[in-house]
């Protein structure tokens, strides 16, 4: 279970996030080339991107999703999750599963984009920003430290 929100299990907030991040991009690249899908242009809601997921924990997993696509998308259709681990080490992707389903609990709480600093749901964000900030050089240093050991092989 999701230790923030017990109606999540612990891992579905971040797998929702990516998905709507894919599913937004591949919606994007549609309708650049003026491909509508079951709908036609005139009844597309061009603001999805707060819905499903809050737009805060989506950018928060730009760098990750930008940095392992390739792994995640590996992942997503293969089913075996040790790729990914392989590729940014399980105690880093456990810990930012952790930010995620944090971040999207204190949303759930009320924080919203242009609150001030002083109110505490900003706080504790900020918190976890920095956490995942450190997380995402931590994997970078993971990435770095097993293609050395490859490159020795």
């Amino acid at each position: 279970m999701n230790k923030y929100n017990n109606k999540y299990r612990k891992y579905e907030r971040l797998n929702e996030n990516i998905t709507d991040k894919f599913a937004i991009e591949a919606r994007e690249k549609l309708h650049s080339k003026g491909i509508y899908i079951i709908e036609d242009k005139k009844h597309i809601i061009s603001d999805i991107y707060e819905d499903n997921t809050n737009g805060i924990t989506k950018l928060m997993l730009t760098p990750f999703i930008n940095k392992y696509r390739e792994n995640i998308i590996k992942v997503m259709l293969e089913g075996d999750i040790e790729q990914l681990y392989k590729a940014v080490g399980k105690e880093n992707f456990e810990q930012l599963n952790d930010v995620i389903n944090k971040v999207d609990y204190l949303v759930s709480k009320g924080l919203r984009s242009g609150l001030k600093d002083t109110n505490p749901l900003v706080q504790e964000y900020y918190k976890e920003a920095e956490k995942l900030e450190k997380i995402y050089i931590n994997m970078e240093k993971y990435k770095t430290k097993n293609e050395k050991v490859l490159d020795e092989r």
